[in-house]
């Protein structure tokens, strides 16, 4: 017994040390094992901003197993990637400058309104359609910034909430996240009613930035939501809005056709908005909207060619001296110059009456005659005694030409007139 106590003594302390050395190996590995899963967790990310790309490593989420009093309890927590943002938060706006919201006159609204209608409106700039009630103004609180760059893209997003949700309460939605949140400049209801929640000269977060198409980013674009969630239908008056509210920004911003796009075309693979819209019907609707707006186009231009053709146009001799009327010289009075007049510069060489070309044209056969018969003839006016112009009647061509009475009394053009170009 003496001789086998020391050799079970020898082989528990030789077990002891083989089983310590082997956990230390076991949790080394694990060690080395759990480094290389978390390392396979990075990735890269390719950022756009503008015309510039540039990589960066991500790292991606990890779960680890942290073990908790002598029980050995163990709880899972998961390690979420950072939050990253395109803008710092100082460039956001709290709220956008103030403009004048007061309707304007019924005969101004109605203009501003038959123009946006009919696909004209462009030269009213946004805040117009707001003082005409064509659209309500919803201000948007946070995530306003100003542009860096001019509008080129027109975005088409629809809101998907979820649970069906009115224009102002997704508006407010994204009022109560922050200083620095989503938005859209519009948001266009079922009903057809049209919400400006940020003048389009400013910009708002309604695509991100990281996953855009290389060139569309929050600078350049405008953003429409159409309300929409689930299996609801875009009504008539939505689409209808949307395509006259397309074409306004359109022809304000000289935004192209191929430049209004989908949401789920800017960000590919990570958005579908706008859901269930039929987009190949809405280019085709937009595109004859557009076509009866160059219409409507064409006639405003052939009003105002005819209340300019109405007008008394005085004839070209009128024109020669705008900032002072001078004395006609009879045929008794010759034109003398004062001995302090300054010497005039050099002098072009003559010319004859009859090579005289331009706007301002004199028959060569009035040169002959003299005194008033000259001034009756080319002007139409009439002078006093001392020569100069007494009553300035209006004249035209008619009248330089025939020596008559002007005729204020034309017809309006019809579009078969020479002046259209028209045969």
């Amino acid at each position: 017994m003496g001789f086998r106590q020391p050799i079970v003594i020898f082989m528990s302390i030789t077990m002891v040390v083989l089983a310590c050395l082997y956990v230390s190996t076991d949790s080394a590995d694990a060690r080395v094992q759990s480094k290389s899963s978390r390392s396979k967790t990075k990735h890269t990310v390719t950022m756009y901003s503008g015309k510039k790309k540039r990589t960066v490593a991500v790292a991606g989420s990890r779960s680890r197993t942290r073990s908790r009093g002598k029980q050995g309890r163990k709880r899972h927590v998961i390690a979420t990637p950072k939050v990253r943002y395109a803008y710092p938060i100082t460039m956001f706006l709290w709220s956008a400058p103030h403009f004048d919201h007061t309707p304007v006159d019924d005969a101004l609204k109605q203009k501003i309104r038959y123009a946006f209608l009919a696909g004209t409106a462009e030269k009213f700039p946004a805040r117009s359609l707001v003082r005409a009630e064509l659209v309500e103004h919803y201000p948007l609180r946070g995530g306003i910034f100003y542009r860096r760059e001019a509008v080129k893209y027109v975005v088409i997003h629809s809101t998907e909430t979820g649970i069906p949700m009115g224009g102002k309460r997704v508006i407010d939605s994204w009022s109560s996240v922050g200083r620095r949140h989503a938005g859209a400049q519009y948001v266009v209801d079922r009903d057809g009613m049209i919400y400006q929640a940020v003048d389009p000269d400013l910009a708002t977060v309604h695509v991100n930035i990281f996953k855009t198409l290389p060139g569309i980013n929050n600078d350049n674009s405008i953003g429409i939501e159409m309300v929409h969630t689930g299996a609801q239908t875009y009504t008539p008056e939505q689409k209808a809005s949307v395509i006259r509210l397309v074409s306004y920004l359109q022809d304000r911003y000289k935004v192209t056709d191929e430049n209004v796009i989908t949401h789920r075309y800017a960000q590919q693979g990570d958005h579908t908005d706008p859901v269930a819209f039929d987009w190949d019907r809405f280019l085709r609707d937009k595109a004859g909207f557009r076509r009866q707006a160059v219409v409507a186009k064409m006639n405003e231009m052939v009003d105002e060619a005819g209340k300019w053709w109405n007008q008394n146009v005085p004839g070209a001799p009128i024109y020669q001296h705008l900032e002072k009327m001078l004395p006609i010289p009879t045929s008794s009075q010759k034109p003398t110059q004062p001995s302090n007049a300054p010497i005039p510069g050099p002098l072009l060489p003559p010319v004859s009456a009859s090579t005289l070309r331009g706007p301002i044209e004199v028959d060569p056969d009035i040169l002959n005659m003299e005194g008033d018969v000259i001034q009756q003839c080319a002007t139409g006016m009439e002078a006093d005694g001392g020569g100069l112009v007494k009553e300035v009647k209006p004249a035209n061509s008619n009248a330089v030409q025939n020596n008559s009475v002007p005729n204020n009394t034309q017809q309006a053009p019809t579009p078969g007139h020479p002046l259209f170009g028209i045969p």
